[in-house]
């Protein structure tokens, strides 16, 4: 968010220079200015794709880290599951049943 403000700031201050100046020489359009634009833009652009591959590989490596986890559980859920109904089935034989 600090570069928003860095450049709302910087291209504000550019046009408010240009608009008062007396011979400016990025009159209106602002020409010059969309061109050093683009040019930043044009030298960031193969850092911001890496960043996004990077980005994407992060997820889905953290992807799988919860779907190993969530099989690791589901698992242990179907053991419990089974022990607390042999639990059941032993008390009913006992005669422990409740209506």
């Amino acid at each position: 968010m600090f570069a928003v403000y860095f450049l709302v700031i910087v291209y504000s201050g550019w046009m408010f220079w240009q608009a008062r100046a007396h011979h400016p020489f990025d009159p209106y359009p602002f020409a010059f200015l969309l061109f050093c634009s683009n040019l930043v833009q044009i030298v960031l652009m193969p850092l911001i794709m890496v960043g996004q591959n990077v980005q994407a590989r992060h997820a889905e490596l953290q992807a799988q880290h919860d779907y190993d986890i969530d099989v690791m559980s589901e698992s242990e859920l179907r053991l419990m599951q089974s022990k607390l109904d042999r639990v059941i089935a032993a008390l009913d034989a006992q005669g422990g049943q409740s209506s």
